[in-house]
Order: C-alpha cells, then structure tokens, then sequence
C-alpha cells in the first residue's frame, strides 16, 4: 500500500487562523502582512500537532480534524480586510481554503469507504492546489504561508 498523507495546504490553514485581527478596517499592507504571517507559524505548529495517518484506517479521523479546521478558519480568514489592491487575491485565496476543505471532506469520505485509489487521486489533486495557494500567498507577501 502506498505511503498516506494528507496533502494539507498549510499556507491557507496558516492564513486563516487570523482570530480577531482586522473586522470592518482595512489594514496597512505591513499589518496584513505580519498578522497573516504570525498566523501562519502558529497554524504550522498545529499542523504538527494533527500528525498524519499512519495508515487508510487512521486518515478519515486526521481528515475530519482538518475539515474542522478549515470550517473555523475560512471563518476567521474573512474577517481580516485586506488592503485594496490585495483585496482580490486574498479573495482568491479564501476560495482556495474553501475548496481544500471540501476536498479533504471528499478525502476523510473516500478513506472512510477504503477507496485507496481515490484517496490517491484527491491527494494528487490537493498537492496541486497547494501550489496554486503558495503562488497567492507568495503573491500576498505571505511568506510564512507558503512554508510546507
């Protein structure tokens, strides 16, 4: 059996772990910046903290932390106002936390009914969105969103 992992794409976990940072106010490029960026390390540490599955058996319950995740952090994430000429990427990269969540709801859904080769495929597909998320976030000056 090939090796499993959940393919999380930490840049847009990272970035959406903004809690109470911004609301109605548009902030200076340098604050978006630095407060997407220190969301970013922390959500790098909870990441970790998740793990990956060691086998099919384990991946629907390390899936369904993630999907959570994603739930409250799109949340947060559309509470920060970005500078207006970073508006439409930031955009863009909700877009792509809201996709990767629906996608690791596939996955924890597709590893529940032992479809390995599913599971493959929604984890090949999800590499590649994780790069079009490290593009925007890179974009964005999001440096630490973009670390894997």
């Amino acid at each position: 059996m090939k090796m499993l992992r959940i393919f999380v794409p930490i840049p847009l976990l990272a970035a959406l772990l903004v809690a109470g940072c911004g609301g109605d106010k548009e902030l200076s490029k340098a604050d978006f910046t630095k407060q997407a960026n220190a969301v970013c390390s922390t959500y790098n540490a909870e990441v970790k903290k998740i793990g990956q599955p060691a086998s099919m058996d384990d991946l629907p319950a390390t899936a369904d932390k993630v999907v959570a995740q994603f739930g409250t952090l799109i949340s947060d994430l559309n509470d920060i106002k970005a500078p207006k000429d970073q508006a439409d990427d930031f955009k863009a990269l909700i877009k792509t936390a809201e996709d990767a969540k629906a996608q690791t709801q596939k996955l924890s859904d597709a590893a529940k009914s032992k479809d390995e080769a599913a599971v493959n495929k929604l984890a090949d597909e999800s590499a590649t969105a994780d790069k079009k998320s490290d593009a925007l976030a890179n974009k964005l000056g999001l440096t630490e969103c973009s670390q894997n």
